[in-house]
């Protein structure tokens, strides 16, 4: 078969460059490998060979490396493979571009090959909820951020939907050439900003993934997501009556009350949003009602997203170490009448101000960790996350304790991953003191 017929490369390509070797990539070379052994291909990654292994079961099959740099010279290809996780302002990008050689993405090509429905889900908060949320309400796994990467669509047997979470980095790149069958867009606020240029870029990179023919399921509380709407969207909201939307308590479709809050495991008004996306794509496509009530109430909370994780001291415990950024910090406050608020992470350059506002309202206490601290001065501020939880549970009430960071984690951590489980370890620890000490 044909290089074009078997990977959805154009036609003509004999040699392949990866830029970057993280998970995607791999799953990127034994894509290639196994479907088109004889394509040249090569690695080029900025972090030094030993953060690797796998590299040797590579090169005997004549994959070549290039590790702590990369230069044009070994890049330059019939195709560049680019990884969202480089900036388009990366020098290297800024060559290849210069040079006119032919660049992509692993969703370029698996929107090619893909054999049924596409359900793409972005935004700034929330996409992994709503992907994963989707993936259990049709009862695979989600690709992309979450799940499967996207090449390793095959492994889902016999599947006629597939359901995606996208960045604003994979749709910035992609050429998008084949559209999805329904393009989700849950929310869009300040973010970002260290891998695009400005605002404007990066609400144009959310938007390509909205230019088709196919469903838009929209945001009707949201300006820019509703700012796209055309003859084939269809709104949620949990502010207003709409094609899917909260009143009182409970979850209404076409009109009807579907579920009531209570029978959710998920809290909050941005999750009660975050449930309507999903449900109006899923019912949009021939998902039925009842299915789609039985899937809800059997649906848990993902990791690191307003996470229950303990009850310590009378303190119930939530873990929202994603919640990255000032708005999705803001949600997780607002789940809550009053909560104690462990705040901070690393400077982002974004604006606080919004965010301070609301601690102040809906805070009885705010502790600061991280390179942004400071820039709490209603917070009690200390060094270490230990120090904050065991101030938390200290405090005199049975209020909510909410880590709701409101930046990125990598002042102090490897990840929001590592944060979450640090948090989670430390109340769980809490619990083990208090039922020692009883």
């Amino acid at each position: 078969m044909s290089i074009r017929s078997v990977t959805g490369l154009p036609p003509g390509v004999n040699k392949v460059t990866v830029l970057g070797y993280g998970i995607s990539a791999r799953s990127t070379i034994d894509f290639f490998l196994a479907n088109e052994p004889e394509l040249q291909l090569r690695v080029s990654e900025l972090k030094p060979r030993e953060n690797f292994d796998g590299i040797e079961a590579y090169e005997a099959q004549g994959v070549q490396f290039e590790f702590g740099q990369q230069s044009l010279g070994f890049i330059k290809a019939d195709f560049v493979m680019v990884s969202p996780g480089i900036p388009p302002h990366a020098p290297i990008i800024q060559q290849l571009r210069e040079s006119g050689v032919n660049m992509g993405t692993d969703l370029d090509l698996f929107m090619q090959l893909v054999p049924g429905k596409v359900l793409a889900v972005t935004g700034t908060n929330g996409k992994t909820t709503t992907a994963s949320l989707l993936a259990h309400l049709f009862d695979t796994q989600a690709l992309g951020n979450i799940g499967l990467p996207l090449l390793e669509f095959a492994k889902l047997e016999n599947q006629e939907i597939f359901v995606l979470e996208l960045s604003s980095a994979q749709i910035f790149y992609s050429q998008l050439l084949k559209p999805v069958d329904c393009s989700i867009y849950l929310n869009f606020s300040d973010d970002h900003l260290d891998w695009h240029k400005d605002l404007d870029e990066y609400r144009e990179a959310k938007a390509r993934l909205f230019k088709h023919d196919g469903l838009l399921v929209l945001n009707q509380d949201d300006a820019t997501c509703k700012s796209l709407a055309s003859a084939n969207s269809k709104f949620f909201s949990t502010e207003a009556v709409t094609d899917a939307y909260y009143k009182d308590g409970a979850l209404y479709l076409a009109g009807s009350e579907l579920i009531s809050c209570d029978d959710l495991k998920l809290v909050g008004k941005h999750n009660y949003s975050n449930i309507l996306a999903a449900v109006l794509a899923a019912s949009n496509s021939r998902l039925d009602r009842e299915t789609i009530k039985t899937r809800l109430q059997s649906f848990e909370p993902v990791p690191h997203r307003l996470e229950y994780i303990a009850t310590v001291n009378g303190h119930k415990c939530y873990n929202d170490s994603k919640a990255t950024n000032p708005d999705s910090a803001i949600r997780a406050l607002e789940a809550f009448d009053r909560s104690i608020a462990i705040v901070g992470g690393k400077n982002k350059n974004l604006d606080l101000s919004e965010f301070i506002k609301v601690l102040e309202q809906k805070a009885e206490r705010v502790i600061a960790i991280g390179e942004i601290k400071a820039q709490f001065s209603i917070a009690k501020q200390v060094e270490t996350l230990e120090q904050a939880v065991e101030l938390a549970i200290s405090h005199d009430s049975n209020l909510p304790i909410v880590l709701a960071p409101a930046s990125s984690s990598f002042d102090m951590f490897s990840s929001y991953q590592e944060r979450g489980d640090e948090f989670k370890r430390l109340v769980y620890n809490g619990v083990s003191a208090s039922c020692s000490s009883n």
